[in-house]
């Protein structure tokens, strides 16, 4: 496998969604105004917005800059004049310039290299968000205060007991309730009114606007929504969450309700302070009372004969559910609100049902049949209890549902309890469509006031349309403006799973990953999907194998080009792990639009049918797809199914090398800039080397590492180096190199040099090589490299023995003394093989430069060795002493035995005995000389040196020319030193 999908990037030429991301700063700035518009200026912790808010929706166009410039272009605005905005009031920008030209007006933002801009429009607001350097720290950066989106509360009418009506007064008796032993959802520890000395916080989130109703009943805290199948539950903050235990989920008709355990024993002493409403709520645990207002409960009698009826004021009404209670099997009616200032709080019990306690809506329980809760919308919403059929009026009816002001494509309630992300429904049918909805919902924003919960919740729909038809960028320009029009909602699951989803095709993938990263994202399947997208765009491949679930079944409901883009990816990962079934379960999801499925997309999935294939083991198939993609298709896919159709083929012996390298060669220009690119020259190099084009092959995997950002990559490549390296000097690729051409490589590539004995031992084996081929200097040079940057102790000691060896052999014995006197005492006390190759190489030293008395007298060290006489006989040779030198040669023959041996002699034992007669002859011996023959004449003529020995042991006057040649040319060819320092 090759590479990450990231086919976001490239789709967004198909719709041209590029937002300007320019950079900016800040020096001196002229503030604007517009006369049909207000301007304003609102600083964060990590951007500016500049709002152009008009007073009718306006057309404008955003051109880019150099150097972190934008210029906005409003068309038939009138004029923008200075107004109070001040320099002091940026932190990301230098100057906010304008330009009015008869109706038509220009506003350039200046900034510097490294600012960036996001621009987008909402009904009549064009909105500009700064962001880079921070240019000044401002000193006042206050924000604008948001208008309270709760409407006044209303004023408490007080509350009357209403008499029992005839019909109440006919009933014999009332049906007695069962008792209720009802099991704890957990076995929570005990709470005593000390554990709330510190508020806890329950928070109930989405981005779809709730009603709600909160009450406790039965040792239980119940939290009711008129949300079907909510599948977020609420998150509990602080040390409430030791003692709640965990929630218990109900979905029932039209709503949800959560449950958690209620400390009965401290009941009287807890309190709930509710706030918010719309999209988020908040129920803060503490033993401080609120002082919360209740709605009054009055009663009403059409006639002085008619049924009695209550009913109760509930400002922003939203609805009643009805369900039986699981644990006691009684009706619960519970009416929702959309603001947290409207409630019945008080616990009232009549003969037909009981008012709960509640701190958010109205929760009542039925005692007698027919009893009829229901809504009575107005400007003064209320709820009527009554019981039509037995004079109570309170007869079980659904108050009407909440008419929401959105179209159903944005709003419409959720059906399946694990989904979130309802793509298809919020795509309002497409791109083709796109534009009149934006319209539509802009139209709908510059008609409601931003105090209104409707207004961030239009906004949230903006940005799931925009979601939704893949264009992530504008998305996340309204998720980031609702979330600065109603604090808190960031923190909501719902907010931020969508956000989130933004944030990974947009490639913010950073971003996106510190929202994942949410322990409230934890138990939703649906979010798995895109934290592992999210990871394969970051070539996380073993993160994006955790994360994602096996089964594809929520990406087959998304938009087609969001199924694309997720399951190719999630196909990827599958094969990178070579998970065959589930990868296959993936690219059959994708083959249901095939038809239609266009580039990038139809490339990718060929790609990857074709790895497919191949981990399958199906070669031929995989080779086939990926060849006929070598001249059609995306250049991206084109380049990665070359590169995978050559590795294969290789593998395969359908192609040669030359013909790799080929093809290789030219998908470099193919693809270029990234993690393929890297991939396509790390191959070609080893192809390289493979040919046996070593300096080429390592010089390209040296610029491709040097190059790649990744470190994985990276390392790959390093390691394939430093084997190639080795193998250079050590393996078989070192038979093919001359000593030349192998010191090259060397020179030119000493950083893979490994550490350690095998690099030490790549630099024996190199300097070896060298001698071979009289290069002693620089084999000696390459020693020193080593000793003074890789050694030390007696390793280090062994080197500069040596390097005082070559120098002697290159006829340098200043040099080879100076070498041995760096070598340590202690060393040569504990080593006696090495004390007596330097007493050897010391002593040759000494003979070299004429001093033959100290040569001999630092021998004497050695007593009487055979060393120490083949040494004297190499001193005596070089001299031309042939006296000295045979008898120190037929002392070395009597040392090492061979003067008594009966045996074959082998190949040093019978050259030995040749340089002996040689130096018999010479000098003249002549008697000795025959004797010597006659000793080892037929020993030698079982060896390679029967010929040279007759000749140099014939008598004298026999073919004396011939003889004297073959002497000298002997004498020329012995170095006895060489000889006794490789014995050792």
């Amino acid at each position: 496998m090759e590479q990450p999908l990231t086919l976001s990037r490239l789709i967004s030429c198909f719709f041209g969604l590029a937002v300007i991301t320019i950079v900016l700063a800040f020096g001196g700035v002229a503030s604007a105004v517009a006369q049909s518009a207000n301007v304003r200026v609102g600083q964060h912790s990590d951007y500016d917005r500049v709002v152009f808010d008009w007073d009718r929706s306006v057309q404008y166009n955003a051109r880019e800059g150099g150097n972190g410039r934008l210029t906005l272009a409003f068309q038939n605005v009138g004029n923008i004049s200075p107004s109070t905005i001040s320099q002091s009031q940026f932190q990301y920008l230098n100057a906010l310039e304008t330009q009015n030209d008869g109706g038509n007006v220009s506003v350039t933002l200046d900034g510097v290299d490294g600012t960036s801009f996001r621009h987008f429009r909402i009904g009549s607001k064009v909105i500009v968000d700064i962001s880079g350097p921070k240019l000044r720290q401002v000193r006042s950066a206050a924000v604008q205060e948001r208008q309270s989106s709760q409407p006044a509360r209303p004023t408490s009418s007080g509350s009357t007991e209403p008499e029992q009506s005839q019909t109440q007064q006919r009933r014999q008796e009332t049906p007695a309730l069962s008792a209720v032993i009802k099991e704890p959802l957990t076995n929570t520890p005990r709470v005593t009114a000390a554990d709330f000395q510190k508020a806890s916080v329950i928070t109930v989130s989405s981005t779809t606007s709730f009603g709600m109703s909160a009450f406790t009943k039965d040792g239980m805290l119940w939290i009711v929504t008129d949300q079907p199948e909510m599948a977020v539950p609420p998150q509990v903050e602080g040390d409430a969450q030791k003692w709640l235990g965990p929630v218990r989920r109900r979905s029932v008709e039209g709503g949800t309700v959560f449950q958690y355990q209620w400390p009965a024993e401290v009941a009287s002493n807890l309190h709930l302070k509710p706030e918010g409403g719309g999209l988020l709520w908040r129920l803060t645990i503490s033993a401080f009372p609120p002082g919360l207002e209740t709605s009054a409960l009055q009663s009403l009698r059409d006639s002085p004969e008619g049924d009695i009826r209550f009913r109760a004021g509930m400002n922003n009404l939203e609805t009643v559910l009805r369900f039986n209670n699981w644990d006691t099997g009684q009706m619960m009616h519970i009416a929702t609100v959309s603001i947290a200032d409207s409630r019945l709080f008080m616990d009232r019990q009549f003969v037909d049902f009981h008012i709960e306690k509640a701190v958010v809506g109205a929760a009542i329980t039925q005692i007698m049949p027919g009893l009829d809760v229901r809504a009575i919308p107005g400007r003064e919403p209320e709820i009527l209890i009554s019981n039509p059929e037995d004079g109570l009026a309170v007869s079980e009816a659904t108050f009407a549902l909440y008419e929401t002001i959105l179209t159903d494509m944005a709003f419409q309630k959720a059906t399946d309890s694990e989904r979130l992300y309802f793509l298809s429904r919020w795509s309002g049918g497409g791109l083709a469509k796109l534009a009149d909805i934006r319209r539509d919902f802009e139209a709908r924003l510059s008609q409601t006031e931003e105090s209104d919960p409707a207004y961030v919740e239009l906004i949230l729909s903006l940005a799931k349309l925009h979601l939704a038809n893949f264009l992530p960028q504008e998305a996340l320009g309204y998720f980031d403006y609702a979330g600065d029009q109603l604090e808190g909602i960031r923190n909501g699951i719902e907010f931020m799973s969508l956000e989130a989803a933004a944030q990974a095709l947009a490639g913010h993938t950073l971003k996106a990953e510190r929202n994942f990263k949410q322990a409230k994202l934890n138990d939703l399947p649906e979010v798995q999907y895109w934290k592992a997208y999210n990871f394969g765009r970051m070539e996380r491949w073993d993160d994006a194998a955790e994360m994602m679930p096996d089964d594809p079944v929520f990406l087959s409901r998304y938009p087609r080009l969001i199924k694309y883009e997720l399951g190719l990816v999630l196909a990827e990962t599958a094969l990178r792990q070579n998970n065959i079934q589930v990868a296959g379960d993936y690219i059959a999801l994708l083959q249901s639009d095939l038809s239609k499925m266009k580039n990038p997309y139809l490339s990718a999935y060929r790609y990857l049918l074709g790895e497919l294939r191949r981990q399958e083991g199906d070669e031929s198939e995989a080779l086939a797809i990926w060849e006929e993609m070598l001249e059609s298709g995306d250049r991206l896919y084109r380049a990665k199914a070359g590169l995978a159709w050559v590795k294969l083929a290789r593998i395969q012996e359908e192609i040669t090398p030359a013909r790799g390298i080929e093809i290789l060669d030219q998908l470099r220009y193919t693809w270029r800039g990234d993690g393929l690119e890297t991939q396509i020259a790390h191959t070609l190099g080893k192809m390289y080397m493979e040919q046996g084009e070593y300096r080429k092959g390592l010089s390209l995997l040296r610029e491709t590492a040097s190059f790649t950002d990744n470190e994985a990559n990276r390392s790959d490549i390093v390691s394939d180096m430093q084997t190639a390296f080795r193998d250079l000097f050590l393996g078989d690729a070192s038979e093919n190199l001359s000593a030349i051409q192998a010191v090259t490589l060397y020179e030119a590539f000493s950083e893979l040099l490994p550490g350690g004995a095998e690099g030490n031992e790549i630099v024996q084996a190199l300097a070896e090589r060298l001698v071979e081929v009289d290069l002693i200097e620089r084999a000696a040079s390459l020693l020193e490299q080593m000793i003074a940057t890789r050694l030390s102790g007696e390793d280090k000691d062994k080197a500069i023995l040596q390097v005082a060896r070559l120098k002697l052999n290159n006829q340098q014995p200043d040099e080879a003394l100076e070498a041995l006197r760096r070598i340590s005492v202690g060393t040569l006390r504990r080593n006696a093989k090495m004390n007596t190759e330097k007493t050897l190489i010391e002593a040759k030293a000494r003979a070299e430069r004429g001093q033959t008395e100290r040569a001999l007298s630092i021998l004497s060290r050695l007593g009487d060795t055979a060393e120490a006489e083949q040494l004297k006989a190499d001193i005596a040779w070089e001299k031309g002493e042939w006296r000295e030198a045979s008898d120190a040669l037929l002392a070395l023959l009597s040392k090492r035995g061979i003067s008594v041996q009966q045996e074959p002699l082998d190949e040093n034992q019978a050259e030995l005995v040749l340089n002996t007669a040689v130096a018999l002859n010479l000098a003249g011996e002549t008697q000795t000389l025959q004797a010597f023959q006659a000793r080892y004449q037929n020993q030698m003529a079982e060896t390679g040196q029967a010929g040279l020995f007759q000749i140099v042991t014939r008598p004298p006057g026999q073919s004396y020319l011939s003889g004297r040649e073959t002497l000298l040319s002997i004498v020329e060819e012995v170095d006895l030193f060489s000889d006794v320092i490789s014995d050792l």
